[in-house]
């Protein structure tokens, strides 16, 4: 019976003949050996290593995205977040998202299982492959190069999420003795990882880019690079690295996957196609698709989520009728955005704000910011990102209406309705096609990995092994194609700053944020500083003029009192044993039976 394995009905990603191949009969079991005798089960066995892939985007919980939720460029009020700003997870109960329970922890229970599981299939069709029945030895190369780095994708998402795990590279049986499986060091982990994506792109037969619609979503060798780029970031960086300096390898390997993308057709997306619909290309691109041919409009995407984002109705403002206003920014967020025309942050880095409750900016005083007119003369990506006060966007039937998120503005603060009101001041426009009215979404790409952000991995890693003006380097490509001067720091400790406080503008909304904060963070360390209190603007209109109030979520202004109510909602989920995630109690308790070894994760 252990040689037997239950064949499913799945046709995914387009692999030709999958699906008749696998109507087997009678009851859908075939023997492994049976499987690898032939070409077209072969094939669908390498499609099971893609079951269950993450989704991103909206359709990472119920409509909202739960890494963007708990960072600190966002706040939603929806009932799904709550229990992990409330600080209610447990081991026992980790909240669990995609697996039946209510929202929190990115799919605990599931995503364990099914990454597992997914690795386990791996294994399998790698331990097989050398001697399956394929139609040619190109199809061999290719399959074996692509489970190489599905599996080491999958231990990435893994250990940058639970810390260090087992290295299993051939599959487990029956008689296996589990008192030798155990947790091994993460830069142990981060090791296999990398020689596997260095096997996969050592292969000649395997593809840089899918060219064909029915291939798309495969993986590639850009996908192996990418993967490779961020598991020595991640190994290299406070949380991960044990007290050693892993950062001259790390630039040496962000270096090299920069590298070989750009010398493989890989470019940022730099040109608007349709500026009478288009601000800036940044703004153009997030309202794209990705395209499947040999000669891409969009060159930047290493990969995207399977899943198309159609943010309109859940993400949206009381103008368009939307049922939600979903993932709100920040006003941490939008401080972030420096000002164009000097190219300066409106707060200084190294203490954004003089008080715990970031109420009181410590601003750059060479910015060129105005606390009066805080939205002028921002950087581009700003106008690409958020709809404020004052923004304009088309209303339910189509015409461009003025966004007033002032109080008893169109699409203001509602004290009494944090559903489709603003809870922050600002509503998200990233992903949201200016065309798209409620009856008529346009769904758009999220994108997963893309090449912005291995500039900046290499940016990192260049400058944590001093050399500035390497880093000083990427940075710049990454902020003219924004339409941002350069940057231009004294040394490396500034240049620290610019870099990360680049990362969180760059890269806003696409979960980097929520892991960059935690690995960026030391192993007995908080995130008191980022996620503890989150802020908003809430603004009054006298006449024509102003007034702008920053505040805690969850005050509100008594304009009879002239006072804030004492309402304030800071997160409880800042605390130590936040920056990593639990394993499931249940089994981390089997786990420690089965192998005498410990495996729960610290403080729970």
């Amino acid at each position: 019976m252990k040689n037997k394995i239950l064949i499913l009905l799945f046709a995914f990603l387009g692999i030709t003949s999958c699906q008749k191949a696998l109507d087997v009969a009678p009851d859908g079991r075939k023997t492994l050996d049976e499987v690898f005798a032939d070409d077209a089960t072969t094939s669908a066995y390498l499609n099971s290593c893609y079951q269950n892939f993450p989704t991103w985007g909206i359709t990472d919980w119920w409509y909202t995205n739960m890494r963007i939720a708990y960072s600190d460029d966002a706040w939603d009020w929806g009932p799904d977040v709550f229990p992990f700003y409330q600080g209610s997870a447990t081991a026992a109960n980790p909240i669990q998202e995609n697996d039946g329970g209510a929202a929190g922890w990115d799919n605990t229970i599931g995503f364990w299982n099914k990454h597992w599981q997914n690795i386990r299939r791996c294994n399998v069709f790698l331990s097989r492959i050398a001697t399956a029945t394929v139609a040619s030895e190109a199809d061999r190369a290719r399959w074996t190069a692509e489970a190489k780095a599905l599996r080491a994708f999958y231990n990435l998402e893994l250990i940058k999420r639970y810390g260090g795990m087992p290295i299993v590279t051939s599959p487990i049986g029956l008689d296996y003795d589990y008192k030798q499986l155990k947790r091994e060091p993460f830069k142990a982990c981060v090791d296999n990882i990398i020689k596997d994506c260095d096997e996969a792109l050592a292969t000649p037969e395997f593809p840089w880019r899918i060219t064909a619609p029915n291939e798309a979503f495969r993986f590639t060798k850009a996908i192996a690079a990418f993967v490779r780029s961020s598991a020595i970031l991640f190994a290299a960086s406070d949380l991960w690295n044990g007290g050693q300096n892993y950062w001259a390898e790390a630039e040496t390997i962000t270096k090299k996957s920069l590298d070989d993308c750009l010398a493989n057709g890989y470019e940022l997306y730099s040109k608007v196609t349709n500026p009478s619909i288009f601000q800036s290309a940044y703004q153009e691109y997030f309202c794209s698709r990705v395209d499947w041919s040999a000669a891409p409009v969009d060159k930047e995407t290493i990969l995207a989520s399977r899943q198309l984002t159609n943010w309109i109705d859940v993400h949206g403002m009381p103008i368009q009728n939307a049922n939600e206003s979903g993932l709100c920014p920040s006003q941490e967020l939008v401080d972030a955005y420096d000002m164009q025309a000097t190219g300066q942050p409106i707060l200084k880095l190294d203490k954004p704000y003089l008080d715990e409750k970031h109420l009181q900016p410590n601003y750059n005083p060479g910015s060129g910011y105005d606390p009066a007119n805080p939205y002028v003369g921002r950087d581009p990506r700003f106008y690409a990102t958020v709809y404020y006060n004052g923004a304009k966007r088309k209303n339910i039937k189509g015409i461009l209406t003025e966004i007033q998120t002032y109080y008893t503005g169109n699409c203001g603060i509602n004290p009494n309705d944090h559903k489709q009101s603003t809870g922050t001041g600002y509503y998200i426009k990233k992903y949201d096609h200016p065309s798209a009215i409620k009856s008529s979404g346009i769904p758009v790409s999220y994108r997963v990995m893309r090449l912005s952000e291995l500039y900046l991995n290499y940016a990192e890693a260049a400058n944590e092994n001093g050399h500035v003006a390497a880093a000083v380097a990427a940075v710049n490509v990454v902020r003219a194609r924004a339409g941002m001067p350069p940057i231009n720091p004294a040394g490396k400790e500034e240049a620290r700053l610019l870099v990360r406080h680049e990362r969180r503008v760059e890269l806003t909304y696409e979960e980097n944020r929520y892991f960059d904060v935690r690995r960026w963070s030391k192993p007995d360390g908080d995130l008191a500083a980022t996620d503890h209190y989150i802020t908003g603007m809430w603004i009054l209109k006298t006449g024509a003029t102003f007034d702008y109030k920053r505040f805690v979520i969850g005050d509100s202004w008594n304009t009879a009192t002239g006072a804030w109510t004492n309402t304030a909602m800071p997160r409880a989920c800042y605390t130590n044993k936040f920056l990593i995630w639990p394993i499931q109690l249940d089994e981390s308790r089997r786990l420690e039976a089965a192998t005498g070894n410990k495996w729960q994760n610290p403080g729970w």
